[in-house]
């Protein structure tokens, strides 16, 4: 068996979120929905990519999934999610998320639901991000 690691790319969007929509979460993880950018979005970004988004759609899983699907969209796009894509026969089939420290404002597990302060030392990384 022979696996391909390949750096996420915009060009290579569709197979991340075929691989986050199909297989990432296919054990039942109660992390399901997820895109792997909460961690990279500044606490005011959060509440207006992800909370007020997820409020237009109505909320529950649906509205949830929507608006993080939407966020990742751009920061794929924009270059904000850095990480390695695996590859078994041209399927992604794992994710490795790996970005700089400075591009992510919390560590560790959080609930979105009581989301916690960035953290203080990207606090000056946030200012140029506008956040």
């Amino acid at each position: 068996m022979e696996y391909e690691i390949k750096s996420l790319t915009p060009n290579l969007a569709d197979d991340y979120f075929d691989f986050f929509d199909n297989r990432a979460f296919s054990d039942g993880s109660p992390f399901y929905p997820c895109y792997c950018n909460a961690f990279n979005l500044c606490k005011e970004r959060m509440k207006k990519e992800l909370y007020q988004r997820a409020e237009e759609y109505g909320n529950g899983l649906e509205g949830w999934k929507r608006a993080l699907r939407e966020s990742a969209e751009r920061m794929v796009q924009a270059g904000e999610i850095k990480g390695y894509l695996a590859f078994d026969n041209g399927i992604a089939i794992g994710w490795c998320n790996a970005n700089d420290r400075l591009n992510y404002y919390r560590t560790g597990e959080f609930d979105l639901h009581t989301l916690p302060e960035d953290e203080e030392y990207t606090h000056s990384h946030a200012l140029r991000n506008g956040c």
